[in-house]
């Protein structure tokens, strides 16, 4: 189910405000997994506690996959956009969009997660355990976009005229906070014989209270002091799913392009783009796997290309 509801107005002269919110639901999702043959754990006060060598649902056969058809999710956010016509030569605007989407898994084959990079196996017997922030949930977008058309020049020999007339300059600047993602620990510690994997603990020390990451710290992202293993070490870890939050974007990219008209049958068009122009690194997701002490909380990538400039021409005829 989705809907939608916004509201325009001209707020002044050439400006036109628009304010709108957009939601979904989402019920009987697919729930997709190799590893219903596993050992189950026991509930205690505690949380989910896997037996020492225990034995698979059905020790007699190998990997049962099924799909089941129990994951939701639900989105809420509301948009902001404010577009301007400056002069009768440059115009620009404003978007903002702040939203927040929450399901039970992004993937749909938890067990090898493709679609989206941040993505973890979660519990197929319990729901609630991958319930948390989407794995593409990005919080905030701001994006900000110009067109100049730079001024004819009437003066001067008609080849200098040429040369500088039909210009135009756009950019857009975007601005965007990060994915989420979820700390855990590799392997099979709690004995699952089928998924392997188990989350840490989430300690409440100094510095843990609120954020759990140092935005701007590449070589320390994560608050490594705010998570442990769990004890004992078969017992499900209470860290929840994306409970983190990477790093967020920002990048600017413009062009100059020129246009020609040698005829009304015939145009030209040529263009020079310079992305990511102010050759700014965007940093990846930090190592979350607390079984590697030398990476975990450290960003040791980039998801973005440097600065880039290409030219390009257009015909048209």
């Amino acid at each position: 189910m989705e809907w939608n509801f916004n509201i325009q107005q001209s707020i002044a002269r050439d400006t036109v405000l628009q304010v709108g919110y957009t939601g979904s639901r989402g019920v009987h999702l697919p729930y997709f997994t190799n590893n219903f043959d596993m050992v189950l754990p026991a509930l205690t006060p505690q949380g989910y506690v896997w037996p020492v060598n225990g034995t698979p649902l059905n020790p007699n056969v190998g990997q049962i996959s099924g799909t089941m058809w129990n994951s939701d999710s639900i989105f809420h956010a509301l948009e902001i956009q404010v577009t301007r016509r400056l002069s009768k030569r440059l115009q620009g605007g404003v978007s903002y969009a702040w939203g927040k989407i929450i399901d039970s898994g992004s993937e749909s084959a938890n067990s090898n997660p493709g679609t989206f990079a941040n993505s973890v196996p979660t519990l197929w017997f319990d729901e609630r355990n991958g319930r948390g922030l989407a794995d593409f949930d990005i919080r905030q977008n701001l994006a900000v976009n110009y067109i100049w058309e730079i001024p004819t020049f009437t003066a001067g020999p008609r080849a200098l005229q040429w040369a500088l007339n039909g210009w135009q300059w756009g950019g857009i600047l975007h601005l965007a906070s990060g994915e989420p993602f979820t700390p855990i620990i590799t392997g099979d510690p709690l004995g699952m014989k089928g998924d392997q994997f188990d989350r840490p603990d989430v300690l409440t020390g100094p510095g843990c209270s609120g954020s759990r990451v140092n935005p701007g710290n590449p070589l320390d992202y994560i608050k490594t002091q705010c998570f442990a293993f769990p004890d004992p070490s078969t017992r499900f870890g209470d860290a929840g799913r994306n409970i983190l939050i990477g790093p967020g974007i920002l990048n600017l990219d413009t062009s100059l392009v020129r246009n020609i008209s040698a005829s009304e049958k015939f145009h030209a068009q040529l263009r020079a783009e310079f992305f990511n122009v102010l050759n700014h690194a965007q940093f990846g997701a930090p190592g979350a796997d607390l079984n590697s002490p030398t990476t975990f909380g450290a960003i040791s990538s980039t998801v973005n290309n440097p600065r880039v400039i290409q030219f390009g021409m257009k015909l048209v005829f």
